[in-house]
């Protein structure tokens, strides 16, 4: 098919869909950039509206019936799952200790993954098989979350992304991904 649209191989055609995908300028930090460079007389209101519309819009992306068969898939394996695990670092550690604290209401086997003084690998020393890795990251991506993923994957665990990119290098290892912008 690649061929047949003029590319040389798959690998070309896959460049040019990954150089779109990575160049869209929604990131936060270019968005912190913009709203500080706003004119220092405009009204605080209008900035939190701003923030707050896009919260929403990123909300609805998340949630956007494209991405049923992702969320249908992720409630399928945690169901199955004799063990979670969750990890989500830097900004992401509170969402990440939310979703375990709501799991572990009505759920044995459900570890949050720390990593305190670098033990994340310690912690995860019992990953296996049957169990189900789930990885809070965005962009800049932690060298602790890729390294935690690829321990999951090596020990046969299920990988659940959830990330801001489908490139991202720990959905790229994933066995489901939710796409969540931020």
């Amino acid at each position: 098919l690649a061929r047949e649209l003029g590319f040389e191989n798959y690998e070309a055609f896959k460049a040019v869909y990954i150089d779109w995908l990575t160049s869209q300028d929604t990131s936060l930090t270019n968005r912190t950039i913009q709203l500080r460079n706003r004119s220092k007389h405009e009204r605080a209101g209008k900035s939190l509206a701003d923030f707050l519309h896009m919260e929403l819009v990123n909300l609805d992306r998340t949630l956007d019936s494209a991405h049923e068969p992702s969320w249908n898939s992720a409630q399928q394996a945690l169901a199955k799952a004799t063990n979670i695990y969750i990890l989500g670092v830097r900004s992401l550690f509170s969402v990440a200790y939310y979703f375990h604290y709501v799991l572990s209401t009505f759920r044995r086997g459900v570890t949050l993954i720390y990593g305190t003084g670098g033990t994340v690998a310690d912690e995860m020393r019992r990953i296996v098989q049957n169990d189900v890795f789930v990885c809070f990251t965005s962009s800049p991506y932690t060298v602790i979350s890729v390294q935690a993923t690829t321990l999951a994957v090596e020990r046969g665990a299920t990988l659940l992304a959830i990330s801001d990119s489908t490139v991202s290098p720990v959905a790229s290892k994933a066995t489901i991904t939710i796409l969540a912008p931020n």
